[in-house]
């Protein structure tokens, strides 16, 4: 019995890796790809000879970096989630977060703002803004009890969606057909970034993001198991429910800031 378990251990562990090694080979290989296709000798030629070598380092690298970091944060951001609400369905955009950030998105657009701070565009801040505020939202519903109950949180999160949802549908509704266009197109998702600004800033969430998993991964398997037992172990299931759903969601509303309701 114990060399069957040790042999599924090493399975999913060599799964693991070659998962990570197809992941980077990927990410080597996509930057050469596209409507103009690139070799080596362009992507180290002077970018002021080479168009195609600003192509490679300024529009493709950092979208693949933007990509390869916003769908990892999705994915760990998912994963922290179904841990605490033990339930595999739940996704980064369940409690609200999403509609949030899109409904700030929407703000800017139908006021027709046009701003730039630190290289990144007005919209992306308003989004975050709008995250944050279905942040706030969430919590006040749910911080009232004695002891933090995830179930409402997941109700309050959902019910908040909703109602933004609804806000954004409104907007759109009674804005002009530039305005509606634009619209759509955010919240289609995407990946439009020239240049390293939006990677330095979605690197900081990463990193976050990273560390902090890492840092409650022994509370987040006890969580799957359920509180009761994360309780017999000494672990302060509210204040680390609680920890997890700021830092999850702050990072949540960064990636969407950037790319989009893409989940």
């Amino acid at each position: 019995m114990n060399r069957i378990e040790n042999n599924g251990g090493m399975s999913k562990g060599l799964l693991l890796i070659v998962l990570a090694l197809a992941s980077l080979a990927v990410v080597f290989f996509i930057p050469f790809v596209g409507t103009i296709m690139i070799n080596f000798s362009d992507i180290f030629a002077q970018s002021g000879e080479s168009m195609n070598s600003s192509v490679f380092w300024q529009m493709r690298i950092p979208r693949v970096l933007v990509g390869f970091m916003a769908g990892g944060l999705f994915a760990l951001c998912g994963m922290v989630f179904q841990a605490l609400f033990r339930n595999p369905l739940v996704a980064p955009s369940t409690l609200g977060v999403s509609a949030g950030a899109s409904l700030g998105a929407v703000i800017y657009i139908i006021l027709g703002m046009s701003f730039q701070f630190l290289g990144i565009s007005g919209i992306t801040y308003l989004s975050f803004l709008g995250a944050i505020l279905a942040i706030y939202i969430v919590w006040s519903f749910t911080k009232g009890e004695s002891s933090i109950s995830v179930s409402r949180m997941l109700l309050s999160g959902i019910a908040v969606s909703f109602i933004f949802v609804s806000l954004i549908m409104f907007f759109q509704y009674f804005s002009d057909i530039t305005q509606s266009f634009q619209i759509t197109r955010w919240l289609m998702g995407g990946i439009f970034v020239y240049g390293y600004d939006s990677v330095w800033h979605l690197l900081v969430f990463t990193i976050l993001g990273l560390f902090s998993i890492i840092y409650f991964s022994n509370e987040l398997n006890l969580f799957v198991t359920g509180n009761d037992m994360a309780i017999s172990r000494g672990v302060d299931v509210d204040r680390v429910i609680k920890i997890l759903f700021f830092l999850v969601s702050v990072i949540i509303a960064g990636v969407v800031s950037i790319c989009g309701p893409i989940t």
